[in-house]
């Protein structure tokens, strides 16, 4: 029986030898570093993947071509044979625009800001050669203008565009009509809330001091910009 009882491994000294610090530290240790070397070459090969879009950079005075590219969907934008070109820019009051452009030179926006220098005034001539599709036209709205800083962006204003094209009733969707050019000046404005929890009435149209602007017209299949720059 004792020979027996001798011969089981677990009361055997070296089954009960106890694992150094040293040793499950290494341990650890390579599993991280085999775990980091996984996830380092997943991100590569994601990255690797990654879809790129294309940037194609147009200037003032450059008439761009729609045809083909949107900002949102390709459902909703039938831009075929449209272009756009920006002719000027300039920084204006809403007041000053409603002077300007205004079907009603008195109406106002009825906004604190009013008098202050918060609307980018762009000289745009939109061009449709040729499309018939009485669903084609460009979203406007979906454009927007960031600054030199690129910390702020500045999309087309509907409110202030009404006071000058009454009878857009709201919307910014331009259609053209074929084989035809159309000069307008379009008002893009930042809006800024107040703090949280705070009402509408709290919004605020931003002071416009940057001097360039990336004017943002598609998204896909390439970003097409045009950069815009103050005299």
């Amino acid at each position: 029986m004792r020979g027996q009882h001798a011969k089981r491994g677990h009361n055997s000294p070296v089954a009960h030898r106890p694992v150094s610090r040293r040793a499950v530290v290494a341990g650890a240790l390579c599993a991280g570093a085999a775990l980091a070397g996984a996830v380092g070459m997943r991100i590569a090969q994601v990255n690797a993947n990654a879809l790129v879009i294309p940037e194609v950079v147009y200037h003032m005075g450059d008439t761009v071509s729609l045809e083909g590219a949107f900002v949102g969907s390709p459902v909703d934008e039938r831009t075929k044979g449209y272009s756009i070109r920006v002719d000027a820019a300039e920084v204006i009051s809403p007041n000053e625009y409603a002077s300007r452009y205004g079907k009603d030179p008195s109406a106002r926006l009825g906004s604190p800001c009013d008098d202050n220098p918060c609307v980018l005034d762009l000289t745009m001539t939109f061009t449709n050669d040729g499309n018939t599709d009485e669903t084609s036209g460009i979203l406007g709205y979906l454009w927007h203008a960031v600054d030199e800083t690129r910390n702020f962006g500045y999309q087309l204003d509907q409110f202030i565009l009404e006071l000058s094209h009454p009878e857009l009733n709201g919307s910014t969707k331009f259609r053209i009509a074929p084989n035809t050019s159309y000069t307008a000046h379009i008002p893009f404005a930042g809006q800024v809330t107040g703090p949280y929890f705070q009402g509408f009435e709290d919004t605020y149209y931003a002071d416009i001091t940057s001097r360039s602007f990336d004017l943002i017209v598609s998204n896909l299949p390439e970003k097409r910009i045009i950069h815009i720059t103050l005299d």
